[in-house]
């Protein structure tokens, strides 16, 4: 039986669409919520580093995402270039 199938078969109709509804707004709301956990858990920003090394891997991190981002925006603008140079 398929959803709609399963409230036509109910006693109050309208009831029974109202529960679903709820239902399903209450499932977007807890998805809504875990997506805003995710989202702060990445942009929150790095714990302060207790001993030595973990400044020094904190800073290999933050070089090596310069570094990717300094390599992804080269390849972009390469691509770009490609894409609309003139042909002569």
């Amino acid at each position: 039986m398929t959803d709609a199938q399963e409230l036509l078969v109910q006693k109050d109709v309208l009831q029974a669409i109202r529960t679903a509804h709820l239902k399903k707004q209450i499932a977007v709301q807890v998805l809504q919520d875990q997506l805003v956990d995710v989202y702060h858990n990445a942009v929150a920003p790095v714990p302060e580093a207790k001993s030595r090394l973990e400044r020094y891997v904190g800073i290999a991190r933050s070089v090596f995402g310069i570094w990717q981002g300094v390599t992804l925006g080269i390849k972009v603008a390469r691509g770009f270039h490609s894409a609309f140079r003139r042909k002569r």
